[in-house]
């Protein structure tokens, strides 16, 4: 009895080394994403994600430290089953990720909520009323919420598979990142795959709650490579803090003239130059050639387009991609990307369905059909 205690005062133990860190890492993602202008939108949009994904975690978290359950041969299986539902809760922030990027699913932070809700409140539902089922049902729960995460790994494994074999981007930064998110995957995937394999012969507590570390690990590592590579795509690679900015929000409403013309001179500039066509554009460049300042372009984006200057070079190159997709059918989606200024087809899924609604797979192919039905194009 004295030796399950000793493991219920581990299992706290582990527990406050992890809330602790989530706490930190989702003060410092909240910090990073509101003070640092230059990120871009895919950038705030992954990172705002993993923020959610870690709040949720920790709630369960503080769950199961907080609910009372006792450690003991009789419950074996029901603490692998609430390890299972864990396992998940950790698996959650990489998957995420992978589904914006490789899928272009989860476009919206309603739809992240959602997902992060779904899984916490099922680990909510296995906390509370687990205790009272039968020993066979756990055991079934659990082989189904294992077989239900190893179906999921293979399936973004064969999408990373195909992607990698399409995509011809060898050598470039690029081709470094993905491989870099490929790594990540395989490792989560590989202790999760252990973890889970390990149950069917018997895992310690003290095996258990050291792979669930690693898990949480894994995704700080996700963690510091969105934040390394966003951070890298910035000019001076500091935190911009919006008070110290040299042009102040009212200065800039007492200029509407000054907006107007700056406003009437983007739009001729990206009508006739083109200059999103470039995949490396940024605002910098932008705004020498404006002869304005990028502080002063981005607020007069803001407050003109309600977008930032990320959104609305992306918008731009979807209408692009749009009108040569018309003059031209037979064009595949990786030309459209590449001929409309995207530099990944990841980014140009994911910009193309914020802006039409569709991948542009399934934009492209409802265009064919009703060109040859002769339908109204346009409302596509």
């Amino acid at each position: 009895m004295e030796n399950y205690l000793y493991l219920k005062e581990i299992f706290k133990g582990i527990g406050s080394l992890v809330a602790a860190t989530l706490v930190i890492s989702i003060l410092f993602i909240f910090f990073f994403v509101k003070f640092k202008d230059s990120l871009s939108f895919e950038a705030k949009h992954q990172l705002k994600s993993i923020g959610v994904s870690f709040l949720f975690l920790l709630l369960l978290v503080i769950l199961r430290m907080i609910v009372p359950w006792s450690f003991s041969e009789t419950n074996n299986q029901l603490y692998m089953l609430l390890t299972s539902g864990l396992v998940v809760q950790l698996f959650l922030p990489v998957q995420i990720y992978l589904m914006q990027k490789v899928h272009s699913y989860l476009a919206t932070l309603k739809s992240v909520l959602s997902l992060n809700f779904t899984v916490l409140a099922t680990n909510i539902l296995l906390l509370f009323f687990a205790l009272n089922l039968d020993n066979t049902i756990i055991i079934a729960l659990r082989h189904l919420i294992q077989t239900a995460a190893i179906a999921v790994i293979i399936y973004h494994l064969t999408a990373i598979y195909r992607i990698f074999k399409e995509t011809n981007t060898n050598g470039t930064k690029e081709h470094f990142i993905f491989l870099t998110d490929i790594m990540i995957f395989s490792l989560i995937s590989a202790v999760i795959l252990v973890m889970f394999g390990s149950m069917y012969i018997g895992i310690s507590v003290f095996k258990a709650e050291a792979l669930k570390l690693l898990l949480l690990a894994v995704n700080l590592a996700l963690l510091v490579k969105i934040l390394y590579y966003s951070a890298a795509k910035s000019e001076d690679g500091e935190l911009n803090f919006s008070r110290a900015n040299q042009f102040d929000l009212q200065d800039l409403k007492k200029t509407n003239s000054r907006f107007e013309e700056l406003k009437e001179r983007l739009l001729t500039y990206f009508e006739t130059e083109k200059p999103y066509l470039d995949s490396k554009l940024n605002i910098k460049q932008v705004s020498v050639y404006l002869y304005s300042n990028k502080t002063y372009l981005s607020r007069m984006i803001n407050e003109n387009f309600d977008s930032n200057f990320s959104q609305f070079v992306n918008q731009h190159r979807v209408e692009e991609a749009k009108r040569l997709f018309a003059d031209d059918t037979k064009l595949s989606i990786q030309q459209l990307c590449d001929l409309s200024g995207f530099g990944s087809t990841a980014t140009f899924t994911m910009a193309f369905r914020i802006f039409t609604g569709k991948t542009p797979a399934d934009w492209c192919r409802e265009y064919k059909i009703k060109s040859k039905n002769g339908g109204d194009k346009e409302n596509i």
